[in-house]
């Protein structure tokens, strides 16, 4: 539900400016009768369009000075304030962008889910934290291949943002990552050798992430620090695929 801004402006505008009341006379033999049209007052739509329009442009002011604050407002606007917030979504500065999403999260709107899924393959992290967050609140089936089509561009898988989003669709996009062994992470500890790996794997950390992210339990307990078989990577994936 927008206010297209063409639409909102001459809405406003013919309220403002009602047509002007006339009066006629008119002589009957003698008496004179003068004829008043009753006085015109504005729509009180009027009222209301000009406040959302005032607090939209509030909203857009404040998303571009970079005002958290903005974010409080675009929750009380509603879904209309995301025709606003879609364009800010792509400014040049990444504090705005990520702002502005966060804003969108709040205030939801129509296609916000194709706004949160492009800035996936933002350059900057923290704008592509805020779209995940709001693809945890706005998610819907259209995306899912745009998700999926993003995953795959990025240099390096993001397996902790498949956690952040904690749906189990994320869950399906590790399933590619079941296969690598390349070491990621560190977990080694100096002068205990052989008490944990020296590293995580991609697919150990995804049999982590998936664990969390569907709650299911499997044959073999799963944990933080250890580098799982080839039979149990199977199992893991094999309940993903079915």
């Amino acid at each position: 539900m927008f206010l297209q801004n063409a639409l909102l402006i001459i809405f406003f505008a013919a309220a403002m400016f009602p047509a002007k009341a006339c009066s006629s006379a008119s002589l009957n033999n003698s008496n004179a009768r003068v004829a008043v049209s009753p006085t015109l007052t504005a729509s009180p739509d009027a009222g209301e369009a000009k406040g959302e329009r005032e607090k939209m442009d509030v909203l857009t002011q404040k998303v571009i000075a970079k005002d958290p604050s903005a974010i409080l407002l675009a929750k009380q606007i509603g879904s209309s304030a995301a025709t606003s917030l879609k364009p800010l979504a792509k400014n040049e500065d990444p504090i705005v962008r990520e702002i502005a999403l966060r804003c969108l999260e709040q205030s939801g709107g129509e296609d916000v889910a194709q706004v949160f899924a492009e800035a996936l393959l933002d350059e900057s992290s923290s704008v592509k934290i805020a779209a995940l967050a709001g693809l945890n609140t706005h998610l819907t089936p259209s995306v899912y291949n745009q998700l999926l089509q993003a995953f795959d561009q990025l240099d390096n898988f993001p397996i902790e943002y498949a956690e952040y989003i904690n749906q189990p669709w994320a869950a399906r996009a590790l399933v590619p990552v079941l296969l690598d062994k390349s070491e990621m992470l560190r977990i080694g500890v100096d002068g205990l050798p052989g008490a944990v790996p020296e590293y995580l794997r991609a697919c150990d950390l995804a049999v982590n992430a998936i664990a969390k992210i569907t709650g299911a339990t499997f044959s073999f307990p799963v944990n933080g620090r250890t580098n799982y078989t080839d039979e149990q990577l199977t199992e893991v994936r094999q309940f993903i695929v079915r």
